[in-house]
């Protein structure tokens, strides 16, 4: 009598899921009466499906436990969830549910961590077998020790055919360069190890830890290594290098860059950006300490970014007299249409919706009390804490799920604005508060509709992306105009009926900016007689926020500390800010009145810099010089800056020394310079933040004071602002405008900086005196187009 089984059928194929960009094998659905649960291993808490745990198993075919072993037992096979749930039994495998199919990605005791992401052994050790016959598959070990300062570094242990290899350092250097460039981590150091001594299991397993150990106990059958050394050029220093070495310091860069890039010193060209070599910040700062102590000489932290390349760094360390920063072609005054003086632009009217303030006056009031809008995300967007960890270990993971968040964005005034119920709840939220907020706009400068139906004035509005657009799975409605980007100013312009040029402006944080830009440039040219400017931003998704928070961008501590020693990050922000800009001289003709002056602004480019995302210092410099040449006002008369001051350690500190480079020599002596961003108050809102610093601006200048920083205790040290012309406001400050002894208009600069590299700088001006304004707001009749809460995942899943 036979033994009656119930089996599988084969799969006709193997089934993958994508797992952190990699395609992992399923090992399919979980089988008979046990419970699966993938579980966080240090906190216990039971994840959801597509992340990954630790697999915990339970009930049906689980052992009760190690025979005679309790404290092993209790260990592994009682380990109780979160919830309150168990026993189970703690299996030691990495995995995740997707789709109720099990995919194992490695053991938790191999997982190796460094800066934050995770790297599986078994990924690294694949990509090293393939490259060289000589390489002995199934033989190699990746695993990692505690480095310098306790970090973490990836070693690489692998058995090689060393009678089949020539030169075994030159294959460690390519190995090595592999891992660089496959898994974005650089190996401290490539081992080679005769056949066969690879420490293994009786059943044929690696053993990493035992290599590891046998690593550091100097126990492995060494033939051939290529080792990360601290010492670039392995102790060949000239001690006797004076400046103007030129030549020494780029062969030391040399040998530096290939040695931190895994890279042959052959393989090093003088005019490619570090970053090029996998050189990150880290690292950057990590290799300019060294120079510091090679040179003898103190070297600003933000070097490899001012000078993004082997020639222009050793260039300026070696003549520093005769070399500067990089920067750009000066940029020409504006042409003007009779040949006249540039024009000036007139701010008639504003209004805004920001975190903690749903108009100009709240906002006055949120800057002057010093109050920080920053709160947890509404749980109707996402479930706070559900992708949040601020180590960032998974690939689907936030640093923070706090930041600046407004109300009512549910709710539109739909038949105000002649849309239909249907088409509403198929509108982008971002095009919602464009159309409210430019009417308020409007109704503070004085227009009505009828008196703009037909006339030449311009709308730009700043917008960069839509999170509604990515995640919208209902019906489409007029071929999806509500999920259009280009809408956010068309939509407004045929409400309207006006008939100026009508564009969305995307260059990330800059856009505000580049959009005020593109105004000013078309009234000058004579293409509209007015202009609606504007900036959104609304976080719906938490998708941004993970891409933001492993590029290493957003605070761990969910508040943003610009200036502050305190520095890790900014926090984001939503909302939109929209101002109606006129020609000065046509606004004073017809007896407008004006909030503030635009003197004048510039736009640049970064150009090739050290990264696609990686600022220049002398690019910010010069398009704030060609700012205050556009204006015709002297660096002398600017008493305040508003800067782009994004609360990231490296980003802040090349932000500072640009404006010291720009300020500094040409204020001392005299009166100091308030430094201040938004950003520490309501968040960084992208697209709309420089239209947030604008408006700040100009309620600065109309009031004549000056609000305290917040989050604002030590300046960062790398910002160098002890002993400068800046001093940061820590209270509210009477600002007269005749702080260099004469009558001398109020003036502030405005910065903002987009990650492409697109640069803009604006100088906002005392507006003359004028009639006051008796502004009425018609007030909006808000519906609810949006789904219930319940039903806003099953909608946005596209169920």
């Amino acid at each position: 009598m036979g033994l009656l089984v119930s089996v599988v059928p084969p799969m006709d194929e193997v089934t993958t899921v994508d797992v952190e960009g990699r395609q992992k094998v399923s090992c399919g659905p979980p089988m008979g009466d046990f419970e699966v649960r993938i579980v966080d291993p240090e906190t216990g808490q039971v994840l959801p499906d597509g992340e990954i745990g630790e697999l915990w198993l339970r009930k049906g075919s689980v052992a009760p436990g190690y025979w005679q072993k309790e404290e092993l037992t209790a260990e592994h096979f009682e380990a109780t969830a979160a919830d309150g749930e168990g026993p189970f039994l703690r299996t030691g495998d990495l995995g995740l549910l997707a789709d109720d199919e099990v995919v194992i990605t490695g053991r938790l005791k191999d997982l190796i961590i460094i800066r934050g992401t995770n790297h599986y052994p078994q990924d690294i050790e694949a990509t090293v077998e393939t490259m060289d016959p000589a390489i002995r598959p199934g033989c190699g070990a990746a695993f990692s020790i505690q480095g310098d300062e306790g970090k973490e570094q990836l070693v690489m242990v692998q058995e090689v055919k060393s009678e089949q290899v020539e030169d075994l350092e030159q294959l460690a250097k390519r190995v090595r360069r592999r891992i660089t460039e496959v898994h974005d981590v650089v190996p401290r150091e490539v081992v080679f190890i005769e056949a066969r001594t690879i420490p293994k299991t009786s059943s044929g397993k690696i053993q990493r830890f035992a290599t590891g150990q046998a690593y550091l106990d100097g126990e492995l059958s060494i033939i051939g290594r290529h080792e990360a050394t601290s010492e670039p050029g392995k102790g060949q220093v000239d001690e006797e290098l004076k400046e103007g070495a030129r030549d020494e310091i780029e062969a030391w860069l040399i040998a530096a860059v290939a040695d931190a890039g895994g890279v042959e010193e052959s393989a090093i060209e003088l005019d490619v950006p570090f970053s090029t070599y996998g050189i990150d910040s880290a690292e950057a700062v990590g290799l300019v300490g060294e120079l510091e102590q090679w040179l003898g000489v103190e070297i600003a932290a933000t070097a490899l970014y001012d000078f993004p390349t082997i020639s222009a760094l050793a260039s300026y360390l070696g003549d520093q007299e005769s070399v500067d920063e990089p920067s750009t072609t000066a940029i020409p005054k504006r042409s003007k249409r009779d040949g006249t003086r540039p024009q000036h632009f007139a701010v008639v009217g504003m209004a805004s919706r920001l975190p903690g303030a749903d108009d100009i006056d709240a906002f006055w009031e949120l800057l002057k009390g010093g109050e920080e809008a920053i709160t947890t995300v509404p749980e109707w967007r996402w479930k706070p804490g559900t992708f949040t960890d601020p180590e960032i270990a998974g690939f689907d993971t936030m640093a923070t799920d706090r930041g600046g968040f407004i109300d009512g964005l549910r709710e539109f005034d739909a038949s105000f604005f002649g849309v239909s119920p249907r088409e509403a709840r198929a509108m982008d939220p971002q095009q919602r508060l464009i159309m409210e907020t430019s009417w308020r706009a409007l109704e503070d400068s004085g227009f009505d509709k009828e008196q703009l139906a037909g006339s030449r004035t311009a709308v730009f509005m700043a917008q960069s992306g839509s999170d509604f657009a990515r995640m919208y799975q209902g019906p489409p409605v007029r071929a999806g105009s509500g999920m259009a980007p280009n809408m956010s100013a068309n939509r407004l312009s045929y409400w309207l009926d006006l008939r100026g040029p009508s564009a969305v402006v995307d260059t990330a944080c800059s856009s505000s900016l580049v959009a005020i830009d593109q105004a000013m440039m078309n009234l000058e040219a004579g293409r509209c007689d007015a202009a609606i400017v504007g900036g959104v931003n609304v976080i719906l998704s938490p998708q941004l926020s993970v891409v933001f928070s492993q590029a290493r961008m957003l605070s761990a501590g969910g508040r943003c500390y610009a200036f502050d020693e305190r520095a890790d990050g900014y926090v984001r922000g939503e909302g939109c800010a929209a101002v109606v800009v006129k020609r000065l001289q046509d606004a004073l003709h017809d007896g407008d009145r004006i909030r503030a002056v635009f003197r004048g602004a510039a736009v640049n480019q970064d150009g090739r810099t050290n990264g696609l995302t990686a600022p220049s210092g002398g690019a910010q410099r010069s398009v704030i010089e060609a700012a205050l040449a556009n204006a015709e006002v002297d660096a002398r008369s600017i008493a305040a800056i508003e800067a782009h001051g994004t609360g990231t350690e490296l980003g802040d500190a090349i932000e500072a020394r640009a404006l010291r480079d720009v300020f500094h020599r040409k204020r001392v002596g005299e009166a100091s310079i308030w430094l201040g961003s938004v950003k520490s108050q309501i968040g960084h809102l992208e697209a709309a933040a420089g239209m947030a610093a604008i408006i700040k601006a100009v309620l600065l200048v109309e009031r004549g004071a000056v609000v305290p920083q917040v989050n604002f205790e030590h300046p960062n040290p790398t910002c160098e602002l002890e002993d400068s012309v800046f001093t940061v406001p820590r209270r509210v400050e009477t600002w007269s405008g005749d702080r260099r002894g004469a009558k001398t208009p109020r003036r502030i600069g405005v910065s903002s900086y987009g990650f492409g590299g697109t640069n803009a700088h604006l100088v906002v001006e005392q507006p003359p005196q004028t009639e006051e304004l008796d502004v009425i707001h018609r007030p909006f009749e808000r519906q609810r187009y949006w789904p219930e809460d319940h039903e806003m995942k099953r909608l946005m899943a596209g169920e």
